[in-house]
């Protein structure tokens, strides 16, 4: 059976998914845009897939009527589709500050990265070896290569992403005038700050995961990265929608606002 530190690490992160949804809940309903509507179905899929994560962890393979490769199939559908529309998300909100005439060709060439990342992710699930281990839970054992391959590829885009917005938005905070500096810091920090978390948790759980830290105990390493991936596109730090007034105004402050895609939103 798994320790009391997975089983409290997979508690918390129940109640962190659920918060997060939460969040997303009631961002869709202040503003109700079809990019919220979407990160609200990341976030309930990312709940499931955790809570699926919980019951592998704890319910004997009997359970699940000793087909263990069905239901973690199905885990692994809930995960792909949180990830892709967690990044795919993250991906519109921070090429905001992008030209116009760059925004559509920079978010089709990062969700084709992104597609590339999970075709690797795909390919490792599908050569895994599931089995029923010495404790009587569904195990598996994934193609290391591919996964490890997944998982750099989809830091670099959080990576590139960090850059795309904080390059940017720190020129427009250099040429800003007094009375627009503050609300914009106050939202680059927001952005930034989420990003960031998420690139610091694929980064650590990735190095950690190479060096055996973790050992038996990837639901830890998961859980971290789940949570890292769902909170970085959430941006619940302004929930409430006046960040995305305050960034398109002081935008248009600075800017010629026919330069920018100000219609895209943050929240």
């Amino acid at each position: 059976m798994v320790s009391s530190l997975v089983n409290s690490v997979l508690a918390v992160s129940l109640v962190l998914g659920a918060h997060n949804l939460y969040l997303c809940i009631n961002a869709a309903l202040r503003k109700p845009l079809q990019i919220n509507y979407v990160q609200v179905v990341a976030s309930i899929f990312q709940l499931i897939n955790q809570l699926w994560l919980f019951a592998f962890s704890n319910f004997k393979a009997k359970t699940f009527g000793m087909n263990c490769r069905l239901y973690q199939d199905i885990d692994f559908i809930c995960f792909y589709i949180f990830q892709n529309l967690s990044i795919g998300v993250l991906i519109f909100r921070t090429t905001i500050l992008i030209p116009k005439e760059y925004q559509k060709m920079s978010r089709i060439a990062l969700v084709v990265v992104l597609l590339i990342a999970s075709s690797f992710g795909i390919h490792s699930n599908a050569y895994r070896n599931t089995f029923v281990d010495n404790d009587g839970l569904c195990a598996s054992i994934w193609f290391s290569t591919t996964n490890t391959i997944h998982v750099m590829i989809n830091f670099f885009i959080y990576l590139a992403l960090f850059g795309i917005f904080v390059i940017p938005a720190f020129n427009f905070y250099s040429n800003a005038h007094s009375n627009s500096r503050s609300s914009l810091g106050d939202i680059l920090f927001s952005v930034s700050f989420r990003v960031a978390i998420a690139m610091m948790g694929f980064l650590i759980s990735t190095i950690f995961a190479v060096t055996g830290v973790w050992g038996n105990n990837f639901q830890i390493e998961f859980s971290l990265e789940n949570y890292c991936s769902i909170t970085a596109s959430t941006f619940a730090i302004k929930a409430d929608g006046s960040a995305t007034n305050q960034l398109n105004s002081t935008i248009k402050s600075i800017r010629d606002p026919s330069q920018y895609n100000t219609g895209s939103t943050l929240v």
